[in-house]
């Protein structure tokens, strides 16, 4: 996690930061979509990838460094297990067809329920091309594509990702974009939005940055992943293993 990949990944999470403009796009839906799944897996069906990485959590002034087990499944469930130090923190979503629910647990094991209004999104933060690819989302979630210019002038293809139809709120809880790099089509970055869990109404930014793709077993992966919440680095993931099927 040192050097240029590092560098790159920090100036990117600041231009999602700074903001992006965005525009109708030439390009297709299903073109920009079909370009990004090949990019992925070649169309070959994915229906889990599993990680094994160091990690590096960030809370404030506390440091601490452990393993990561992180596994996205196509139909939407996911789950992150992290072992840092003398804590350990779990995260979990069911699948879509269960109609998603979300919980965490620490050190002690006993699961909490996640608020159901930070349970709405559709993919998996850390990967989410398994469940957009896996042809399993319910017909209630709308895709988008959309040129986005971030903060810097470089392009990017935002893919927007929202429940619909619904009410202006559940739009905007459910509503995630996946930056994808023009040229490889595959995804550079993602944000979306947290909240607290008596006020859906307020808005915490999450952005993650992928960078170092690799290609395991026909599939593209990052191997350097990055998890920023309201402009502060959280979580640094650098896979150390990695296995699709």
């Amino acid at each position: 996690m040192k050097g240029n990949a590092v560098a790159r990944s920090i100036l990117l999470s600041a231009l999602f930061l700074a903001g992006a403009s965005v525009s109708v796009l030439g390009q297709t839906s299903p073109s920009v979509l079909a370009n990004a799944a090949s990019a992925f897996s070649n169309g070959k069906a994915i229906t889990q990838v599993t990680l094994n990485a160091t990690a590096q959590w960030t809370a404030g002034s506390d440091e601490e460094a452990g393993n990561a087990t992180l596994t996205a499944n196509a139909d939407g469930s996911y789950s992150v297990q992290l072992q840092l130090g003398q804590s350990e923190r779990t995260e979990a979503q069911t699948s879509f067809a269960s109609g998603q629910s979300c919980t965490w647990a620490g050190a002690d094991g006993v699961a909490h329920a996640v608020a159901a209004h930070n349970c709405m999104g559709s993919m998996a933060w850390f990967l989410p091309q398994v469940a957009l690819f896996g042809n399993q989302q319910p017909s209630a979630v709308a895709t988008s594509i959309q040129s986005a210019t971030l903060g810097d002038g470089a392009t990017v293809l935002d893919v927007g990702q929202q429940i619909t139809p619904a009410d202006a709120l559940v739009t905007h809880l459910s509503s995630m974009d996946l930056y994808l790099d023009p040229t490889t089509y595959l995804p550079n970055g993602l944000a979306f939005n947290i909240h607290p869990d008596r006020n859906a109404a307020a808005d915490i930014p999450v952005q993650v940055v992928f960078g170092n793709y690799q290609t395991v077993n026909g599939v593209s992966i990052p191997f350097h992943i990055q998890r920023y919440v309201n402009g502060s680095l959280q979580l640094d993931l650098a896979v150390t293993q990695a296995s699709a099927n």
